[in-house]
């Protein structure tokens, strides 16, 4: 018997019937077919029932499962920010960066010491303030906002993330980041104080601390951020 996977298909890969060691993996084709699509289908129907695979379909079913991991690949990564052009000018950013696998690199105290010089030269080189910033054990969170019509938040965040990325890389130490990273952005009426104490809070809600201001790896690269939560 057929084996069907239906919720494999990704939207828009072509639909293809892939056969191996006689026991044929049945991807639905429509009922309207294309010649090429039929001759897969016998491909897999005919050799499979009676046991026997032909190297050619064998290199068809290599293919057409290359396919689809790729097809999946293309819709896993694919990136759901807005456009760039909307992280330009006076705005202000809610950034988080995970660590892929959840490694809790951040656990390290040198390796923070290290990674907020970073985060200041990538704000200044792209005319960004930084408001927070929160490295958690495996994720960092932080804050931008745009100090002129030229700065660009999201130009900045990629900085930081190839130049710190680098030294991953370089220290080899079998870590680096996810390829993506959440954001929102904070409308002209969002309190910013509310943002700022909400995410000075996140060890505390992770049972890190008892108090936010216990926490050894948070603070802000041009702000006091006691005055700002205070305040």
């Amino acid at each position: 018997m057929p084996i069907s996977f239906p919720n494999l298909i990704p939207r828009g890969s072509r639909n293809i019937y892939v056969a191996f060691a006689g026991c044929p993996f049945h991807f639905p084709i429509p009922n309207k077919t294309t010649t090429k699509q039929r001759r897969l289908k016998t491909c897999a129907y005919g050799p499979a029932a009676t046991g026997l695979m032909t190297p050619f379909c064998l290199w068809i079913c290599f293919l057409g499962v290359l396919e689809i991991i790729f097809s999946m690949a293309k819709i896993i990564e694919r990136k759901h920010r807005l456009s760039d052009r909307l992280y330009i000018g006076t705005i202000r950013v809610s950034f988080t960066l995970c660590i892929k696998d959840r490694i809790p690199i951040f656990q390290n105290k040198d390796i923070v010491l290290l990674f907020i010089p970073l985060l200041k030269e990538a704000t200044e080189k792209f005319l960004c303030k930084n408001w927070i910033y929160v490295f958690m054990p495996d994720h960092l969170h932080y804050i931008l906002e745009g100090i002129s019509p030229e700065s660009n938040l999201i130009a900045s965040t990629e900085f930081f993330k190839q130049k710190s990325g680098y030294w991953f890389s370089m220290n080899k130490i079998g870590v680096q980041w996810q390829k993506d990273y959440y954001d929102h952005i904070h409308r002209k009426e969002d309190d910013l104080r509310g943002h700022i104490f909400y995410i000075a809070n996140n060890p505390v809600r992770k049972s890190l601390c008892q108090r936010w201001d216990e926490y050894p790896f948070l603070g802000s690269v041009h702000y006091n951020l006691h005055q700002l939560i205070s305040s």
